[in-house]
């Protein structure tokens, strides 16, 4: 009987120990789910994290070499366009110039990005520029730049008239400040070209106005000095830009009486009908393309690119004529 009751006992110590085991099993499953869930959790925040930042790498290298290319400058005679922008606020000896050339002559010689103010009893007409104080001697301020594509050229008449943009890669400064840059005497315009096999051309233009909106900021210019070829005096009347008015896809000023220039060649341009030059059209990342129309950007004056040849890079500049 003694020996049936020690059984009994030692039987049922021995249940409990296996549940109490089976209790530390499960529990150790348990945790050791949790630790996997963590341990996963954990490694694909690291990879997601790790991607993050090696996109935002790429981003930042790609912004340091497009930097480094303004920096260093991609147009005949215009080495740095850009350079040390943070710290030029400190080295400007005067709050803002009438234009750059003033601001060269104040003693600025470093290219960037200032404030200018064509008109010193106007605050309304103070605005930020690119200011190109190496290119022929400087005092340049930057107009437009197509460079890579950023932007898309193919706006409306209010974008043109405002400007859009970035100063580090594709801008348009804005009709208006062109028109305030020029209405105060006479002007030089420098207009720089380089094609995809890094070939330069140049054209310069005397005594160039931008007029008001109210004449749709109608351009003329005076005597042409250069290597690109001169629009504004070509023989080829129908395609000349000499007392063009501006046209964008909404606001149609050209001589092509069947269509819309700015909307048939993706672009606002002071267009005739249409055009021998046009350089707010696409930015394509070669010189070919097969599209419709010639709405690359164009200058059919250089030699060997004719036939709507898109070139690589383009900027134009203002600079009084008295500098």
């Amino acid at each position: 009987m003694l020996m049936s009751n020690l059984a009994i006992v030692l039987k049922s110590d021995m249940l409990q120990a296996s549940h109490a085991l089976q209790g530390l099993r499960n529990n150790f499953t348990t945790l050791e789910h949790k630790m996997t869930q963590s341990i996963n959790t954990a490694k694909t925040s690291v990879e997601s994290n790790h991607k993050s930042l090696l996109h935002e790498l790429k981003e930042l290298r790609s912004d340091v070499d497009t930097l480094y290319g303004v920096v260093k400058g991609r147009t005949p005679g215009c080495e740095p366009i850009i350079a040390n922008v943070v710290s030029l606020k400190s080295q400007v000896p005067i709050d803002f110039g009438t234009d750059c050339a003033s601001l060269y002559k104040a003693g600025v010689n470093v290219s960037g990005i200032y404030s200018l103010q064509p008109d010193p009893s106007d605050n309304s007409t103070r605005f930020n520029a690119v200011c190109d104080m190496t290119t022929r001697g400087g005092g340049w301020t930057l107009i437009q730049r197509r460079y890579d594509g950023s932007d898309d050229f193919f706006r409306g008449w209010n974008d043109y008239r405002n400007g859009f943009g970035n100063f580090f890669h594709d801008f348009w400064l804005g009709l208006e400040k062109m028109h305030i840059l020029t209405k105060h005497g006479n002007n030089r315009m420098r207009i720089d070209l380089m094609d995809w096999e890094a070939n330069y051309r140049f054209a310069e233009f005397d005594y160039v106005t931008i007029n008001d909106e109210k004449d749709k900021y109608r351009i003329l210019a005076g005597g042409y000095s250069g290597t690109a070829g001169d629009p504004f005096h070509t023989q080829y009347y129908q395609q000349r830009m000499q007392s063009m008015q501006f046209s964008t896809f909404d606001n149609d000023n050209d001589f092509d009486q069947g269509g819309n220039c700015a909307k048939n060649y993706n672009s606002g341009w002071w267009f005739s009908n249409c055009f021998i030059v046009n350089l707010n059209g696409v930015w394509y990342p070669t010189s070919k393309y097969y599209g419709s129309t010639c709405n690359g950007i164009v200058w059919d004056m250089w030699s060997n690119h004719t036939n709507c040849y898109s070139l690589k890079n383009a900027e134009i500049r203002f600079r009084p004529e008295t500098f």
